[in-house]
C-alpha cells in the first residue's frame, strides 16, 4: 500500500488491484527459489512457470490477467483483487494497519495506517522495508513497474524475500509481537484483548503440552480446562463454547456420511428411495447397536447411564456402529455440560450471534423437551430433521443464493436419491493458521517454548 501511493500526490484506485496483483505474483515467483514455500499464495501457478526451462523472463502481466483480462482462470489467483482482497483487507482494517481513503463513491484506495497510540500500518511497513533493504525494495518495485522480471533477477531477490523467516529481520518480527498483543479495535467503543489472550493461552498450552500436535489439540485442552474451573473469561468461554459446536458438527457429518453411504451401496444405489423407510431402518439397525452395549429406554435413561461411566466404545467398522457412537457421544456430551446450558447459551448470544454457532445448545434443548421419549423416536426424528432435512435446507438456500450446488442428495415428495458422498470434517478454527505465525514468530517450536515465548508470559504474568 504504501509503495502504490507514496510516489504521486494523487493515484488512480483503479490501478491498486493491478499493482497489488503482479506484486502478489511477483512474491510467488520469488518463493519458488526457495525450499519452503509451501503455503504460499500463488505457488502452484509460479511453480509450474518457473518449472519451465523455456522461459528465461516472466511476464507478469500475462500472469495475473488472461487473454480476455480477467483472472479467474488462467492466472496465478482468481479473485480481481488478488490475495489480498480476499484474505486479508477486511482482517488488516480490522487491527488498523489499514484504511481506506473513498476516493469517490464507488472507488477505495487502500493506504498503510499513521496513526498515534498503536502500532501503525506505517511503522510496520517501514520495519519490513529495512529488513528487506533498499536495493531489494528498489528491484521489487522495478520489476513490478516493468511488468516483468528475469530469473536472474528472482535469484537477487530470494534473500531479501523469504517469507517464512525473520532472521535478520528481529525489529519486524518485535514488532509483529507487539501487534499481536495490543487490543483489538472493535467496532464498539468497549477496550478489549480476545487476540492476545487467545495467543498467551496458546502459548500456555504450548507450555503445558510440549510434542502435542498443537494445531488440533488447543480447543479441546480449553474446553478440559473450563471444565475444571468455569470462567466468565470470554476467550476461556469462548472456546469451550467453540468446540462444543465443532464436537456437534463433527458428529453431525458422521451421521450425513453413513447416511450417503448407506443410499450409494444395494440395495438403494441409483434408486429413489421412500425416506420415512430408510430413516426406519437405519434407526433399527443404531438402536441394534447401542442397546448390545446396553443402551436403551428413554433419552433421559440413556443420559443417566452416561452419568455414570465414562464413554467407552469398542471401534467396529460399518455404517450403522459408526452411526451409534456418533450418537452416543452427544449424549455423552450432553450430560458433562448440561450444568452449563444457560451459560452455553449466553456464550452463543453475546459472541457468536452471527456465526449460527448454536447447533450443540439446541440438541440440549432437544434432550431436554424429548426427555421421556424412547430412544429409537428421538433418534429417528433427529436423523429426518436436524441431520437430512436441515443438511437439504441450507444447501438449497446456498444455492439460490450463489449458484453453488453443494446439496448432497436429492428430496421430493418423500422421497431421497443419492448425488455425492462427503467427508467428515472439523470446523476450520483457523488455529492452525495462528500457530504457524507464531512458530515463525519464533515464539515456540515442536519442543515448547522459545525464550520470545517464554517472554511473552513473563511480561503478562502468566508464568
Amino acid at each position: 500500500m504504501d509503495a502504490f501511493c507514496s510516489p504521486h500526490a494523487s493515484v488512480d484506485p483503479k490501478q491498486q488491484p493491478k499493482f497489488i496483483r503482479k506484486a502478489e505474483y511477483l512474491l510467488a515467483l520469488i518463493q519458488t527459489q526457495t525450499n519452503d514455500a509451501l503455503g504460499i499464495p500463488g505457488i502452484n501457478y509460479a511453480s509450474a512457470k518457473s518449472a519451465d526451462s523455456d522461459i528465461s523472463s516472466f511476464d507478469l502481466q500475462k500472469g495475473t490477467y488472461n487473454e480476455s483480462g480477467g483472472t479467474r482462470t488462467g492466472t496465478y489467483f482468481a479473485n480481481p483483487g488478488g490475495v489480498f482482497a480476499q484474505y486479508y483487507a477486511r482482517s488488516l482494517n480490522d487491527i488498523k494497519l489499514i484504511g481506506e481513503n473513498e476516493v469517490s463513491k464507488r472507488d477505495k484506495l487502500y493506504v498503510a495506517s499513521n496513526g498515534d497510540g498503536y502500532l501503525n500500518g506505517k511503522t510496520l511497513a517501514n520495519a519490513f522495508a529495512a529488513s528487506v533493504g533498499v536495493d531489494n525494495i528498489s528491484l521489487f518495485l522495478q520489476c513490478v513497474d516493468a511488468g516483468v522480471v528475469s530469473r536472474d533477477q528472482l535469484s537477487s531477490l530470494k534473500e531479501g524475500f523469504r517469507m517464512k523467516s525473520f532472521t535478520g529481520a528481529e525489529k519486524e518480527r518485535d514488532l509483529l509481537i507487539q501487534l499481536l498483543l495490543q487490543e483489538d479495535f472493535r467496532a464498539s467503543d468497549e477496550v478489549t484483548y480476545y487476540r492476545k489472550n487467545t495467543l498467551l493461552l496458546f502459548l500456555e498450552y504450548i507450555k503445558n503440552q510440549p510434542g502435542e500436535d498443537h494445531n488440533v489439540d488447543f480447543p479441546k485442552y480449553v474446553y478440559q480446562q473450563y471444565l475444571k474451573a468455569p470462567s466468565e473469561d470470554p476467550v476461556y468461554a469462548g472456546w469451550y463454547a467453540y468446540y462444543l459446536d465443532d464436537n456437534y458438527q463433527y458428529q453431525a457429518s458422521i451421521l450425513l456420511k453413513n447416511i450417503l453411504g448407506i443410499l450409494n451401496a444395494d440395495p438403494y444405489k441409483d434408486l429413489w428411495v421412500d425416506l420415512g423407510a430408510l430413516v426406519h431402518e437405519m434407526t433399527v439397525g443404531i438402536t441394534d447397536i447401542l442397546s448390545s452395549h446396553g443402551y436403551s429406554g428413554t433419552v433421559e435413561q440413556v443420559c443417566s447411564l452416561l452419568k455414570e461411566k465414562e464413554l467407552q466404545w469398542q471401534q467396529v467398522s460399518g455404517a450403522y456402529p459408526a452411526m451409534a457412537e456418533a450418537l452416543l457421544n452427544l449424549f455423552y456430551q450432553t450430560t458433562v455440560n448440561e450444568s452449563y446450558f444457560e451459560s452455553i447459551r449466553d456464550i452463543q448470544a453475546r459472541y457468536f450471534a452471527m456465526s449460527g454457532m448454536d447447533d450443540f445448545s439446541r440438541f440440549i434443548q432437544l434432550c431436554k423437551e424429548q426427555a421421556k421419549w424412547p430412544l429409537e423416536d428421538f433418534i429417528s426424528a433427529f436423523l429426518e430433521k436436524q441431520i437430512i432435512r436441515k443438511h437439504f435446507r441450507v444447501a438449497m438456500r446456498k444455492y439460490h443464493q450463489t449458484g453453488i450446488a453443494s446439496y448432497k442428495f436429492l428430496l421430493e415428495d418423500g422421497y431421497i436419491r443419492f448425488l455425492d458422498g462427503v467427508e467428515a470434517t472439523h470446523m476450520d478454527s483457523r488455529i492452525d493458521t495462528v500457530a504457524d505465525f507464531l512458530r515463525e514468530l519464533e515464539l515456540y517450536n515442536k519442543d515448547g517454548l522459545l525464550p520470545l515465548g517464554e517472554e511473552c508470559l513473563e511480561l503478562e504474568g502468566r508464568l
